[in-house]
């Protein structure tokens, strides 16, 4: 008769099993945010391809980044229409009213597996994860109201200007929110803030489309900045949550890789 396993076997066992899993566990987390990742590439592609269709439908224009419309509290955007009360204390989010919806056909494109967005954003864009570069490619007039149509044969260096990104911000107080607009940094260009836009969510990297269709990982910038009360964003600050600009020059001022140069 076999005798049972005994104790020292026992544990030669557990402890085979417990190097196994230490060893496979860090590779099953690396495979699943490399799989996130992979989504996030493939929601922005997306999202590049509906602006292209959009592109084909309105005479070859670029979209405006968001503009008011009537009735009164309606604002229509990219990624949708929001109806807010009268006071702007409460909203109703309807991603089928979005510019891109047409050519998406599902609001999920927008959300990321990685940063849900369920901060207080939400009120005036629900979850989405993305920003669109509305300074150079779908900007405001002078009144921040109406957008100024902008030729897509605008754009000097399509491989070199960015149409989409991963994208966060530091809202009042220095909270991180969410964040569909990509400001640019260029003081000349009406109603932009100097906010840090690129959201390096992946290990320290972000997603950004570019205008020729092609997407790349990138890393952020950083230089010293404020937020929307004013409130004193060191680059410290920045690194901490992966938040920064994109920036090829050296220079936050020149916006070189979103202006139409």
């Amino acid at each position: 008769m076999r005798k049972a396993f005994t104790l020292i076997e026992l544990l030669v066992v557990i402890a085979i099993i417990a190097i196994l899993a230490a060893i496979l566990f860090p590779v099953f987390a690396q495979a699943k945010a490399a799989a996130k990742k992979t989504t996030e590439v493939s929601n922005l592609k997306q999202l590049n391809l509906a602006h292209v269709m959009y592109q084909q439908d309105f005479d070859d224009t670029m979209m405006y980044g968001d503009w008011a419309e009537e009735p009164q509290n309606v604002w229509a955007n990219w990624f949708a229409k929001v109806q807010f009360s009268e006071d702007f204390g409460s909203s109703v989010v309807d991603h089928s009213g979005g510019r891109l919806f047409p050519y998406m056909r599902n609001k999920d494109l927008q959300k990321s597996l990685v940063w849900p967005n369920t901060t207080a954003s939400t009120l005036w864009m629900g979850n989405t994860a993305y920003g669109y570069n509305w300074t150079y490619l779908g900007p405001p007039d002078a009144s921040g109201v109406v957008g100024i149509p902008v030729s897509a044969t605008a754009v000097g260096e399509p491989t070199k200007t960015v149409s989409f990104s991963s994208a966060a911000r530091f809202g009042d107080n220095a909270a991180l929110e969410g964040n569909a607009w990509i400001y640019g940094w260029d003081t000349g260009v009406p109603h932009t803030f100097r906010l840090p836009w690129l959201h390096a969510r992946h290990a320290g990297k972000a997603v950004v489309a570019w205008c020729d269709g092609h997407v790349s990982s990138e890393s952020p910038k950083f230089f010293p900045t404020a937020d929307l009360s004013g409130t004193a964003l060191s680059v410290e600050m920045q690194r901490q949550v992966n938040i920064g600009i994109l920036d090829g020059d050296g220079n936050p001022n020149t916006d070189d890789l979103l202006d139409l140069k």
